[in-house]
């Protein structure tokens, strides 16, 4: 254990984000590709799935193998609850260990219905409001995944309480970066495949050559306006993934020494950063409406106010860290002239 974190240790940062972006683009061109539609959640649906369909083909196999299904069933479904347990036994959950309790009890109760799909249909109800399978499956997920997220969020509390404000600011940061990430290689990927429309036309392999190599394939088309609109809608994440390193370094000058010369620059060059991102943020809607207007007749246009306000309150969030930072070196400066 202590080799592998070792080892995990020498990899670096770059190399993790690079990770997670992949997987990330993976995960929206694989919901894509699975004919969900536009379910662009159902990614969070996949781990029930894909577990219930292994624990399923294990049981019907009989014999030993169904009793080992139900072991490994029993086991999924409890870890949480010995998680927490565990944590709590070694002083180290107080305030979350209890949330893994629910988490077990909704895994009992839907990963069941993942591995009995039938079951799901008393889930889908029926009249106006009736789901297909999907979305009861995607229901049925978030309910597991939001007790998960509780879980967290009181870990994630009580850790804060106790780190010191700049190992805080540092996790926030981390956090953030994960997020936006996700919404960038995730998000934004899987719209960006749906702009790809397929035009209905079949190639013929009676010429031979390639025709016959790509005969019974359907030609795409971009649909421009979406495209762009959804480009541009990207633009204030890029700007705000850029700010994380030089955010990352003016937390790690604080750290080692709040007043040194070098605080200065790196709070000049965050806070400019960060103005740019929100200038992003404020024009980016009037951009891709407006790109729109000119694409009028190519494509389907779709005039929306959509604000991103989460990188707007993270860009001025940084705004008031590199100004707190420049204050404080500031204010030391000044009292050190007058004694």
């Amino acid at each position: 254990m202590v080799f592998l974190r070792s080892a995990l240790s020498r990899i670096p940062r770059w190399a993790w984000w690079l990770l997670l972006g992949v997987a990330c683009a993976a995960g929206a061109m694989a919901t894509r590709r699975m004919g969900q539609g536009a379910m662009l959640l159902y990614v969070l649906a996949l781990p029930l799935e894909l577990a219930g369909r292994g624990l399923r083909a294990l049981s019907l196999l009989g014999g030993f193998w169904n009793i080992l299904a139900w072991g490994l069933y029993g086991l999924l479904c409890l870890l949480p609850a010995l998680l927490g347990l565990l944590a709590h036994g070694r002083g180290k959950g107080q305030g979350h260990w209890w949330m893994g309790i629910p988490l077990s009890l909704c895994l009992f109760y839907f990963l069941y219905r993942f591995i009995n799909p039938a079951l799901l249909a008393g889930l889908t109800g029926d009249g106006l409001l009736s789901l297909d399978a999907s979305q009861a499956k995607l229901l049925s997920s978030l309910v597991c995944w939001s007790a998960g997220a509780a879980w967290f969020g009181l870990w994630l509390l009580k850790r804060t309480e106790r780190l010191e404000v700049l190992a805080g600011l540092s996790l926030v940061l981390g956090l953030a970066g994960i997020f936006l990430m996700v919404e960038l290689c995730y998000v934004r990927v899987y719209e960006l495949a749906g702009c790809l429309v397929s035009t209905g036309i079949q190639v013929s392999g009676d010429g031979g050559g390639l025709g016959l190599l790509f005969s019974g394939l359907s030609p795409v088309r971009l649909d421009v306006s979406q495209a762009l609109r959804i480009v541009l809608n990207a633009i204030p994440t890029l700007c705000l993934l850029a700010l994380l390193p030089p955010a990352r370094r003016l937390l790690r000058a604080l750290g080692q020494d709040p007043y040194d010369a070098a605080v200065a620059p790196l709070c000049a060059s965050l806070a400019a950063g960060a103005r740019r991102a929100v200038y992003a943020c404020l024009f980016v809607t009037f951009a891709s409406n407006l790109f729109q207007l000119f694409l009028l007749g190519q494509g389907d246009v779709q005039i929306r106010l959509v604000i991103p306000i989460m990188e707007l309150f993270l860009a001025l969030g940084l705004i008031l860290l590199a100004d707190w930072a420049k204050d404080g070196r500031a204010l030391k400066l000044d009292n050190d002239s007058i004694v």
